[in-house]
C-alpha cells in the first residue's frame, strides 16, 4: 500500500514562510511604491502601468515618508494618496483591481479564482481576455521573484514522522516460511512508496525525501517491509523553472466553465486551464501511474481542496484505489471542517466521501515550526 501526500500552501506557512497571496500582493505594492517614489516605475508593467509624474506639493522626503513610514495607512491608501495629490498618474489593471478589492473587503485573496471570475465576466471579448492573460503572466513573474527572495525553511521532525509513519490497515503479507509461502496478517504496514504531490512552487517539500534507515517495529524488520521511495511530484511546476509554473484554474464540473471553454474560438480563455497545462510535463502521468499501481491513502497537508484544483482532486479522491483521506488541519476544528467541506464538494458520490474521509478525532493538526522546533 502506498501513501500520497497532498502539499498545499499551508505546508509552507507551517514552516514559517510568508507564501500567502496576501503577503505576496503586499510585497508587490510596496515594491511599486518604492519605484514610484524614486520615479523609476514606468508603463511597461501591465499590472500597474505608470503613465506620468507631475510636480506636486510633496517634497522628496514627504514622498519617502508616505511610502515607507506611514504604517497607519494601508499600502493601497498610500498609493491612492500619491495619485490624488498629483505626484503620479497610473492605470490599475482589471486583475489587480479585483484582487485588491477582495483583499480589502475579505482580508484574504484567491488569485486563481479572481482570474477565472474576470474571464467569466469578459467571455466573448477576446481582446479583454487577452489583456487579462497578459496580466496573469505578469503576476506569475512577480510571484516567482517574490518566492525566490524568501528564506529557506528548516524541516520539522514531527512532519517527518507523520510522512513516514505506518499505515493502519490490516493487510496480508506473503512470507517465505520453512513450510513454504504463507500469508501473515499485520495490523499496520509501512507504505511501499510515498509520493509528495506538491501544489507549491517552492522546494520546502524536498526536506522530507529521505527514506527511513530502518523499521522501528521488529515485526516489520522480520518481514522486510520498508518504504522503497519518497518522491516529489511538482504538479504545478518548480520555482527554479518559471516556464513550468502552472498558474490558472480548472473545475470541469462547473457548467459555465465548460461552456466558456467550448465557445473559446481564440483559445484565450483556455490558455491557463490547468488540465491542459498539465500536458506540458510528465508530472500528471507520473501521478496517474502512482495511483494505479497500489491501494493508497491520502494525507492532506496545507491544501484547502478548493475550486481551482477540484478536477485533479476528484481524480485522486474518487479513485477506486484511494482507501482513506487524512486531513492535517490548521490548529482547530473550524479549519478541519472548512477543508472537508471543500472535499465534500469534490465528490459526486457522497457516501464514498463519508467512507473515505477520516473523522476529526482520527486526524491531527499540521505541526507548525514555532510549536515544535
Amino acid at each position: 500500500m502506498n501513501r500520497l501526500v497532498i502539499i498545499g500552501n499551508g505546508f509552507d506557512l507551517a514552516h514559517g514562510l510568508k507564501t500567502s497571496y496576501k503577503d505576496f500582493i503586499e510585497w508587490y505594492l510596496q515594491k511599486k511604491l518604492e519605484e514610484i517614489a524614486s520615479r523609476e516605475a514606468g508603463n511597461k508593467d501591465v499590472l500597474l502601468p505608470v503613465t506620468g509624474y507631475t510636480t506636486s506639493s510633496y517634497s522628496k522626503d514627504e514622498v519617502i515618508n508616505i511610502v515607507n513610514h506611514k504604517t497607519e495607512m494601508s499600502l493601497i491608501d498610500r498609493l491612492n494618496e500619491l495619485s490624488e495629490n498629483g505626484y503620479v498618474t497610473f492605470h490599475m489593471s482589471s486583475l489587480l483591481k479585483t484582487i485588491l478589492n477582495n483583499l480589502e473587503t475579505k482580508g484574504w485573496v484567491d488569485i486563481e479564482f479572481d482570474y477565472y471570475t474576470l474571464l467569466k465576466e469578459n467571455k466573448g471579448n477576446s481582446k479583454e481576455c487577452k489583456n487579462i492573460n497578459e496580466q496573469m503572466f505578469a503576476l506569475k513573474t512577480e510571484l516567482a521573484e517574490y518566492l525566490n527572495k524568501l528564506q529557506k525553511a528548516n524541516s520539522i521532525q514531527r512532519i517527518k514522522d507523520i510522512i513516514k509513519r505506518p499505515i493502519k490497515r490490516e493487510i496480508a503479507i506473503e512470507v517465505e516460511m520453512e513450510e513454504g509461502k504463507e500469508d501473515v496478517y499485520v495490523p499496520s504496514i509501512f507504505p511501499f512508496n510515498i509520493m509528495l504531490l506538491n501544489f507549491n512552487y517552492t522546494p520546502t517539500v524536498n526536506l522530507y525525501t529521505e527514506k527511513p534507515d530502518s523499521c522501528e517495529n521488529e515485526d516489520f524488520v522480520q518481514l522486510k517491509i520498508v518504504t522503497n521511495s519518497i518522491d516529489v511530484n511538482y504538479i504545478h511546476g518548480e520555482l527554479s523553472n518559471k516556464d513550468s509554473m502552472i498558474f490558472g484554474y480548472s473545475d470541469e464540473r462547473d457548467e459555465d466553465f465548460i461552456k466558456m471553454i467550448d465557445d473559446d474560438k481564440d483559445n484565450e480563455i483556455s490558455k491557463n486551464v490547468k488540465s491542459i497545462r498539465y500536458q506540458g510535463t510528465n508530472n500528471y502521468s507520473d501521478l496517474m501511474k502512482f495511483i494505479e499501481e497500489e491501494d493508497f491513502e491520502v494525507d492532506v497537508m496545507g491544501h484547502s481542496c478548493g475550486k481551482s484544483d477540484r478536477t485533479l482532486l476528484r481524480t485522486i479522491f474518487e479513485h477506486e484505489k484511494c482507501i482513506k483521506i487524512n486531513v492535517f488541519y490548521y490548529k482547530d476544528k473550524k479549519n478541519y471542517f472548512d477543508v472537508i467541506t471543500n472535499i465534500y464538494k469534490v465528490f459526486k458520490n457522497k457516501e464514498t466521501f463519508r467512507n473515505k474521509v477520516q473523522s476529526f478525532e482520527n486526524c491531527e493538526p499540521l505541526p507548525q515550526y514555532n510549536q515544535t522546533e
